[in-house]
Protein backbone atom coordinates (compact mmCIF):
# COMPACT_ATOMS: atom_id res chain seq x y z
CA UNK A 1 0.00 0.00 0.00
CA UNK A 2 1.46 3.33 -1.32
CA UNK A 3 2.26 6.43 1.40
CA UNK A 4 -0.21 9.36 2.10
CA UNK A 5 0.79 13.01 1.18
CA UNK A 6 -1.77 15.36 2.72
CA UNK A 7 -1.93 18.79 0.83
CA UNK A 8 -3.33 22.34 1.43
CA UNK A 9 -2.68 23.73 -2.08
CA UNK A 10 -4.07 21.44 -4.50
CA UNK A 11 -1.26 19.35 -6.70
CA UNK A 12 -1.37 19.62 -10.27
CA UNK A 13 -1.96 16.33 -10.77
CA UNK A 14 -5.26 16.54 -9.10
CA UNK A 15 -6.29 19.29 -11.02
CA UNK A 16 -5.00 17.79 -14.29
CA UNK A 17 -7.52 14.62 -13.59
CA UNK A 18 -10.60 16.95 -12.38
CA UNK A 19 -9.97 19.02 -15.32
CA UNK A 20 -9.71 15.62 -18.17
CA UNK A 21 -12.64 14.45 -16.77
CA UNK A 22 -16.14 14.97 -17.14
CA UNK A 23 -18.67 13.35 -15.20
CA UNK A 24 -19.26 12.89 -11.40
CA UNK A 25 -21.27 11.08 -9.03
CA UNK A 26 -22.94 12.86 -6.26
CA UNK A 27 -24.38 11.69 -3.04
CA UNK A 28 -26.61 13.69 -0.75
CA UNK A 29 -28.28 12.40 2.27
CA UNK A 30 -32.36 12.42 2.36
CA UNK A 31 -34.22 11.92 5.63
CA UNK A 32 -36.80 9.22 5.45
CA UNK A 33 -39.60 11.72 6.29
CA UNK A 34 -38.70 14.41 3.20
CA UNK A 35 -39.18 11.17 0.03
CA UNK A 36 -42.38 9.71 -0.24
CA UNK A 37 -40.31 7.02 -2.37
CA UNK A 38 -40.41 5.24 0.89
CA UNK A 39 -44.07 4.58 1.57
CA UNK A 40 -43.48 2.45 -1.14
CA UNK A 41 -40.25 0.98 -0.45
CA UNK A 42 -41.42 -0.97 2.39
CA UNK A 43 -38.00 -2.54 3.20
CA UNK A 44 -35.96 0.30 3.53
CA UNK A 45 -38.50 2.67 5.33
CA UNK A 46 -38.45 -0.62 7.62
CA UNK A 47 -34.88 -0.39 7.96
CA UNK A 48 -34.72 3.16 8.37
CA UNK A 49 -37.29 3.12 11.19
CA UNK A 50 -36.00 0.17 12.81
CA UNK A 51 -33.04 2.63 14.55
CA UNK A 52 -35.77 4.34 16.53
CA UNK A 53 -35.15 7.67 14.70
CA UNK A 54 -37.52 8.74 12.80
CA UNK A 55 -35.29 11.52 10.59
CA UNK A 56 -32.96 8.71 9.34
CA UNK A 57 -30.93 9.82 6.75
CA UNK A 58 -31.04 7.64 3.51
CA UNK A 59 -28.37 8.37 0.49
CA UNK A 60 -29.53 9.25 -2.55
CA UNK A 61 -26.83 9.36 -5.33
CA UNK A 62 -26.71 10.88 -8.85
CA UNK A 63 -25.13 11.35 -11.97
CA UNK A 64 -23.52 14.55 -13.74
CA UNK A 65 -21.65 16.08 -16.05
CA UNK A 66 -19.08 18.91 -14.64
CA UNK A 67 -16.37 21.50 -15.29
CA UNK A 68 -13.84 21.98 -12.91
CA UNK A 69 -13.08 25.54 -11.45
CA UNK A 70 -9.15 25.59 -10.90
CA UNK A 71 -9.40 28.95 -9.12
CA UNK A 72 -12.13 28.04 -6.74
CA UNK A 73 -11.46 24.40 -6.07
CA UNK A 74 -14.95 23.80 -7.77
CA UNK A 75 -17.13 21.63 -9.48
CA UNK A 76 -19.52 23.39 -11.30
CA UNK A 77 -22.85 21.21 -12.64
CA UNK A 78 -26.22 22.03 -14.04
CA UNK A 79 -29.35 20.36 -12.48
CA UNK A 80 -33.10 21.16 -12.52
CA UNK A 81 -33.81 22.70 -8.51
CA UNK A 82 -37.00 20.48 -8.78
CA UNK A 83 -34.73 16.89 -8.77
CA UNK A 84 -34.34 15.32 -5.62
CA UNK A 85 -30.58 15.39 -5.21
CA UNK A 86 -31.04 19.10 -5.48
CA UNK A 87 -33.75 19.19 -2.59
CA UNK A 88 -31.92 17.15 -0.33
CA UNK A 89 -28.32 19.13 -0.77
CA UNK A 90 -30.12 22.01 -0.34
CA UNK A 91 -31.27 20.86 3.00
CA UNK A 92 -28.10 19.52 3.55
CA UNK A 93 -25.69 20.93 2.34
CA UNK A 94 -22.42 19.25 2.76
CA UNK A 95 -22.47 16.39 0.46
CA UNK A 96 -20.27 13.57 -1.28
CA UNK A 97 -18.91 13.45 -4.73
CA UNK A 98 -16.79 10.48 -6.58
CA UNK A 99 -15.06 11.01 -10.03
CA UNK A 100 -13.50 7.83 -11.26
CA UNK A 101 -11.26 7.32 -14.98
CA UNK A 102 -12.42 3.58 -15.68
CA UNK A 103 -10.58 0.95 -15.95
CA UNK A 104 -9.89 -3.23 -15.67
CA UNK A 105 -6.18 -2.99 -14.59
CA UNK A 106 -5.33 -2.28 -11.11
CA UNK A 107 -2.06 -0.33 -11.90
CA UNK A 108 -4.49 1.94 -13.77
CA UNK A 109 -6.80 3.08 -11.26
CA UNK A 110 -7.01 7.19 -11.09
CA UNK A 111 -9.88 8.59 -8.67
CA UNK A 112 -11.07 10.75 -6.23
CA UNK A 113 -13.17 11.21 -3.17
CA UNK A 114 -14.52 14.24 -1.89
CA UNK A 115 -16.37 15.99 0.85
CA UNK A 116 -18.19 19.29 -0.50
CA UNK A 117 -19.87 22.36 -0.06
CA UNK A 118 -23.03 22.64 -2.43
CA UNK A 119 -23.63 26.36 -3.38
CA UNK A 120 -25.31 28.72 -6.05
CA UNK A 121 -23.12 28.79 -9.11
CA UNK A 122 -21.54 32.25 -9.58
CA UNK A 123 -21.67 34.22 -12.89
CA UNK A 124 -18.12 33.50 -14.25
CA UNK A 125 -18.68 29.47 -13.08
CA UNK A 126 -21.70 29.35 -15.37
CA UNK A 127 -19.83 31.09 -18.15
CA UNK A 128 -16.74 27.79 -17.37
CA UNK A 129 -19.44 25.36 -17.47
CA UNK A 130 -21.22 26.45 -20.76
CA UNK A 131 -17.76 27.00 -22.54
CA UNK A 132 -16.76 23.23 -21.58
CA UNK A 133 -20.64 22.14 -22.40
CA UNK A 134 -21.95 24.47 -25.02
CA UNK A 135 -25.05 22.03 -25.73
CA UNK A 136 -26.20 22.11 -22.06
CA UNK A 137 -27.89 25.83 -22.87
CA UNK A 138 -30.59 23.74 -24.45
CA UNK A 139 -31.61 22.36 -21.27
CA UNK A 140 -33.58 23.47 -18.40
CA UNK A 141 -31.91 24.01 -15.34
CA UNK A 142 -29.93 25.95 -12.85
CA UNK A 143 -25.80 25.66 -12.02
CA UNK A 144 -24.90 24.96 -8.77
CA UNK A 145 -21.14 24.62 -7.45
CA UNK A 146 -19.50 22.16 -5.22
CA UNK A 147 -17.17 23.84 -3.45
CA UNK A 148 -14.10 20.92 -2.20
CA UNK A 149 -13.49 20.73 1.23
CA UNK A 150 -11.48 17.53 1.53
CA UNK A 151 -10.65 14.98 -1.44
CA UNK A 152 -8.11 12.12 -1.18
CA UNK A 153 -7.18 11.08 -5.01
CA UNK A 154 -6.06 8.00 -5.51
CA UNK A 155 -3.33 7.20 -8.68
CA UNK A 156 -2.28 3.67 -9.06
CA UNK A 157 0.50 4.75 -12.06
CA UNK A 158 2.34 6.90 -9.95
CA UNK A 159 5.26 5.25 -8.06
CA UNK A 160 5.71 5.46 -4.14
CA UNK A 161 3.22 8.36 -3.38
CA UNK A 162 -0.83 6.92 -4.78
CA UNK A 163 -2.56 8.86 -2.49
CA UNK A 164 -2.86 12.38 -2.15
CA UNK A 165 -5.07 14.51 -0.11
CA UNK A 166 -6.26 17.68 -0.32
CA UNK A 167 -7.44 20.27 2.69
CA UNK A 168 -9.12 23.47 1.98
CA UNK A 169 -7.34 26.42 3.90
CA UNK A 170 -9.94 29.02 4.92
CA UNK A 171 -8.45 32.86 4.26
Amino acid sequence: MGAELRIFSMHKKIQDFLSKQYTLHLSVCAQTSQDSIFDKDYESKKKCESSGDSSVSVPYVACCFYAFDASEYALIFKSDSKTKHIIYAKSAPIVGVSIAHSSLKIAHIKGVQIRAEFLNATQSQEELYYKKFPFAKAHQGALWQLRILWLKYTDNTLFGVKKMEFIREEK
